[in-house]
């Protein structure tokens, strides 16, 4: 299929061009809820069932030419369901063989990029699949060895990640979508200006919701 027939959100929702990631974690939502509902909320069986569900997703928006980033990344947020019900056996894992288990999830990180690295648009993105499942549980091991102390950047960054996320899309590409086709040398200016500008639009953001919420929930 040609590229111009893939359902592309970007441009779809130019104002919110990464709230596709709300509309996944929807999904995600309703797709957990019915698991636990059906399954007498058993988790072990909500969780092989979400693992079901993820691949059941991943196919289907394949199938649908959805754009990669649609479901490339999922599979992570198994990891994080999985990780949470065997915490303990892993725990143990990581303390006896902590250091074979992080070469060894430095190595697959490695392979991982360097298949992501040749990815072409006609073809399935197992790279970045296994790359997204890898990074996950190197990160967690990592925070579990060297947890980040919190400073007040961090504890701002942490109250508006999410609003930081769905607005950061947006500025880059007014100001590198349009700014940059006119001042192509202006990049560094621009990317200072999509740090500051995505900050202070972040922050009004969730001042408003703050708002909204206060008066009417």
């Amino acid at each position: 299929m040609g590229g111009e027939e893939i359902v592309d959100f970007h441009k779809d929702w130019p104002f919110l061009p990464n709230c596709w990631f709300c509309v996944t974690i929807i999904i995600y939502y309703l797709a957990f809820y019915i698991a636990a509902l059906l399954l007498k909320s058993s988790p072990i069986k909500i969780v092989y069932a979400m693992w079901f569900f993820s691949f059941v997703y991943v196919f289907l928006f394949k199938v649908m030419d959805f754009c990669n980033w649609w479901y490339q990344m999922v599979l992570s947020v198994n990891i994080g369901m999985t990780l949470a019900y065997y915490e303990t056996a892993i725990r143990k894992v990581l303390y006896k063989y902590k250091r074979a288990v992080v070469l060894l999830l430095l190595l697959l990180t490695f392979m991982s990029a360097c298949w992501a690295s040749h990815y072409k648009a006609d073809i399935f993105p197992f790279g970045m699949i296994a790359l997204s499942l890898v990074v996950g549980l190197l990160t967690y091991i990592s925070l579990r060895f060297q947890p980040i102390k919190s400073n007040r950047m961090l504890a701002f960054f942490g109250k508006h990640s999410f609003e930081i996320y769905l607005i950061h899309g947006a500025v880059i590409n007014v100001l590198f979508g349009m700014a940059y086709t006119y001042i192509p040398r202006w990049w560094p200016v621009l990317t200072i200006l999509t740090f500051l500008v995505t900050f202070f639009f972040a922050w009004i953001l969730r001042k408003v919701m703050r708002g909204i919420n206060q008066r009417f929930i």
